[in-house]
């Protein structure tokens, strides 16, 4: 659902799995206070080759242990977030919208709750959208175009007329400033 149709697969942003746990993933000792773990899938025979973009991510929430006040208040609004929203959820808690990551997820969880003819509309408002939004961005470009290339004209035609005012002769404006012989002869009128 990333790209449209006609839009290249080096477009493609990496796919997350984020999962938080409440219990303890890794039990070693070496392991007692790593609590984020982080993992790709690789092929078995030849551990060099792997799947690029689709990686996952695993939280062990009891092993984490926030070491100032920042992290305790992201801490709390994350674990708020964790528990308190949920399929019922009409309206989040302003709190919990004032962090970008909580306000950022919201927004997932809440397209993930469309139907499928709920989410065909986003999506195709989505593409629409920038559909639009791209021929918005050419338009302009080539109006920018368009306008440099009357500017050119313009400059040359004023550069033309002061030449022919110096005394210069048609063939030579014309080889000094690229303007046709038709040309110069329309603004010497």
């Amino acid at each position: 659902m990333q790209l449209d149709k006609t839009e290249s697969f080096k477009l493609l942003k990496p796919v997350y799995a984020v999962n938080f746990l409440n219990d303890t993933f890794e039990k070693s000792p070496a392991m007692k206070d790593e609590y984020y773990h982080y993992y790709k899938i690789v092929n078995i025979k030849d551990t060099e080759k792997q799947i690029e973009g689709l990686e996952f991510l695993f939280i062990e929430l009891p092993k984490f242990k926030p070491q100032n006040r920042v992290e305790k208040k992201l801490h709390e609004l994350w674990l708020r977030f964790l528990t308190e929203i949920n399929e019922t959820t009409e309206e989040v808690p302003a709190e919990l919208l004032e962090n970008d990551d909580i306000r950022e997820t919201v927004s997932y969880m809440e397209r993930a709750a469309y139907t499928k003819a709920q989410l065909a509309v986003y999506d195709k408002l989505k593409i629409d959208t920038m559909t639009a939004t791209s021929m918005l961005s050419a338009s302009k470009e080539e109006g920018l175009k368009e306008g440099e290339v009357i500017g050119e004209q313009k400059k040359a035609v004023s550069i033309a007329r002061n030449l022919l005012q110096k005394g210069m002769s048609i063939a030579d404006v014309s080889d000094a400033t690229g303007l046709s012989r038709q040309q110069i002869e329309e603004i010497n009128l």
